[in-house]
């Protein structure tokens, strides 16, 4: 009964890391899709307000660009949300894996055992892991958003020369934030899983 149950819970798990899997990427395209269109349209309107000869409404496109740095900003979160729940499920497939193969009563005619098996069986999977797709991918959304927040702070700087200072100052902010939030949301659970434990105090001698 406890086999069974586990093999249902492998099944459902293995299920889940496709669709986290396949989100992610949805995500990712998704931010492009959003970029490419609004810079498409920008570009349009800037070549028709330079043939017409009018002047740039930047109070317009502030408020254009601090829509557009919310929502990739949201989908940023959704980036990281759901590589934690990838993980979770990564857990838990390694996990029923590593229990299968390392049991020693476990039915095993064609000899295959742990020392064949070239599938991941570690349940302490990473969350965050500089060198997985996620990682990237992630990384992507949040240079973009970052690059919607300069947008934004180029168009509300009122003197001109300043305004590149501006942009720079507001993508470097936002990136650092997203950055910083990205990595704590990712590593506070195994940063709190191995806290060093409060030391204990040695039982007093008793008189005799």
């Amino acid at each position: 009964m406890a086999e069974d149950f586990l093999l249902k819970e492998y099944e459902l798990c293995f299920q889940q890391l496709r669709f986290y899997d396949e989100r992610e990427e949805s995500i990712l395209k998704y931010t492009f899709g959003l970029v490419s269109a609004v810079a498409t349209a920008l570009f349009a309107v800037y070549k028709y307000l330079q043939e017409s000869s009018t002047p740039f409404p930047f109070e317009a496109f502030a408020a254009l660009s601090s829509l557009l740095f919310l929502i990739t900003l949201l989908l940023f979160l959704a980036a990281v949300s759901n590589r934690y729940y990838f993980v979770k499920a990564a857990r838990q497939v390694n996990a029923i894996r590593k229990h299968f193969l390392e049991k020693s009563d476990w039915e095993d005619p064609f000899g295959f055992g742990t020392a064949k098996n070239r599938m991941w069986k570690d349940p302490d999977w990473k969350f965050l892991n500089y060198q997985s797709l996620h990682t990237y991918i992630i990384g992507g959304v949040a240079v973009i958003s970052s690059l919607f927040a300069g947008a934004a702070m180029f168009a509300i700087e009122a003197r001109p020369k300043c305004r590149w200072i501006a942009a720079t100052i507001g993508f470097v902010d936002a990136l650092l934030g997203e950055a910083a939030l990205g990595i704590w949301q990712l590593s506070k659970e195994d940063v709190l899983k191995y806290k060093i434990p409060k030391p204990t105090r040695a039982p007093q001698a008793t008189p005799h």
